[in-house]
């Protein structure tokens, strides 16, 4: 099958999923399945109701919306499509597939340049991606700790995004989303740098339709690194398969930690987010990751990420001696929480999408700590214990207060020194995956430092409107040729 064409059958269960394929032929195929695998059949009975305990989709030859196949897949909460003419042949054992639960379409993804299946308009695109970028770059706060990135960044931003659009295309990742997850560690970390790329560019002077282009190569990445989606405007995070989510679950049983003692959890999780500020300032990508809600029989689980935690090279003199370098806390909720994530990974909790765009109209009805059922923490390899947490708890708070009030005693011009060095370790798995080094030259420390002494140029105030300025200002689809 070509990599330029879809399969389009009959939708039986929504959600959107991307796995490898296993085609099952009779029940002596039935121990190649492996967690999160996309199964293909002629059509399914009872039996073949167990392989599908480790599945990520189904997919069947033939079959409408009652078949057993259809039932199966809605119970088990896993994408399905039924009813694609000769299926079980056109795709093999090993093919990594899309599977689009909503629209009932399929896409090969082998090869070295894949074409999505969620792929729109480039114009259109361009479109949701400055829709999606203006609410979090409108609803962020002004007065920044230590100072905004902007006001100190500005004299070598054009730099950093020269080293980094030249890195990506020397890389050899461009068309090629396997080279991509290797080469970066999430979504979060190329959309947080997404309006300071194109503030770069324009800084730099570049033509309009050139930036249209590097845009959509950046919306490549992120696709890549994101299951094919392109936009988390205002609505769920989702990274995992359920296969992986469960097991998450299933093997933490003997470690999570109930009410009233879990609401350690969300406060371990609120200090390593302060704590990932005092290493990278705004950089939370570099640290954080949060995704979900996932939904589960009985309501929802919560994962957030830390990582990076010990960035010795950047920060050479700190002490992380008592700090894991990754973090992994799941929480688990009822079915009354209710939260939605940005394009930046920002959460926001108790609001609905149209009441997040006009935020401070209304206060939110707080829902992440009251459907907080129970959760575990899980550390370089191992779950913890309650005791483990509270003793993290402990160190992160020392940390926390030790690390911010060091630069709290930076003069300006370390605070921007400081700020370029997290600025060009943003890039840094990239730089590691191409064999250069992330630091930025010795050239550039001058050439901030004067330009830090003299002081930013003035911009243009926004109009009334914020979110509709900043739309407008990162559209650049009527400049694609």
């Amino acid at each position: 099958m070509s990599e330029n064409e879809k399969l389009i059958g009959l939708t039986v269960s929504n959600g959107k999923y991307e796995g490898t394929v296993k085609v099952l032929k009779s029940v002596e195929d039935f121990g190649k399945v492996n967690y999160g695998d996309v199964v293909v059949v002629y059509a399914s009975s009872p039996a073949w109701s167990v392989p599908l305990l480790k599945a990520g989709a189904l997919i069947a030859e033939v079959g409408g919306i009652l078949c057993h196949a259809a039932l199966v897949a809605r119970e088990m909460g896993i994408p399905g499509i039924v009813n694609i003419e000769n299926v079980t042949t056109i795709l093999k054992d090993g093919d990594r597939v899309q599977v689009d639960g909503e629209a009932g379409e399929i896409y090969v993804l082998n090869g070295e340049k894949q074409k999505y299946m969620y792929s729109i308009d480039k114009k259109q695109q361009l479109k949701d991606f400055a829709a999606a970028l203006a609410v979090p770059v409108g609803q962020t706060d002004s007065n920044k700790w230590p100072v905004r990135a902007g006001t100190v960044i500005f004299p070598v931003r054009n730099i950093l995004v020269r080293e980094f659009l030249e890195q990506i295309e020397k890389s050899g990742i461009i068309g090629n989303p396997t080279a991509w997850r290797k080469a970066f560690d999430g979504p979060s970390q190329l959309w947080r740098m997404s309006h300071h790329l194109i503030n770069g560019l324009v800084d730099d002077g570049v033509e309009k339709s050139v930036i249209a282009e590097k845009i959509l190569l950046l919306l490549e990445g992120i696709a890549a690194l994101n299951n094919g989606h392109y936009f988390e405007r205002l609505g769920n995070h989702i990274i995992l398969d359920k296969a992986t989510i469960n097991d998450l679950i299933e093997s933490g049983l003997e470690y999570q930690i109930p009410k009233p003692n879990s609401r350690k959890l969300l406060m371990l999780s609120g200090l390593l987010w302060s704590y990932a500020e005092t290493n990278y300032f705004v950089a939370h990508e570099l640290t954080c990751e949060y995704h979900g809600p996932y939904e589960l029989p009985n309501g929802y689980a919560v994962v957030r990420d830390f990582k990076n935690l010990c960035p010795k090279e950047l920060w050479e003199s700190r002490d992380y001696s008592d700090s894991p370098d990754y973090i992994r806390i799941i929480t688990l909720h009822n079915n009354t929480l209710n939260i939605r994530f940005d394009a930046y990974n920002n959460m926001y909790d108790g609001y609905d999408e149209e009441e997040i765009l006009e935020i401070g109209k209304r206060k939110p009805k707080a829902t992440l700590f009251p459907s907080l059922l129970c959760g575990s923490v899980f550390a370089d390899g191992t779950f913890l214990s309650e005791n483990d947490v509270d003793n993290l708890i402990n160190v992160y708070s020392e940390k926390v207060i030790k690390f911010s009030s060091e630069v709290d005693n930076f003069e300006l011009q370390e605070i921007a020194r400081k700020y370029m060095e997290v600025f060009w370790y943003r890039k840094k798995s990239l730089a590691d995956y191409i064999g250069v080094s992330w630091k930025p030259s010795k050239e550039l420390y001058p050439i901030l430092s004067e330009a830090i002494a003299k002081g930013q140029p003035k911009s243009k105030p926004m109009g009334d409107s914020l979110e509709k300025e900043l739309s407008k200002k990162y559209d650049f689809s009527e400049y694609l040729k």
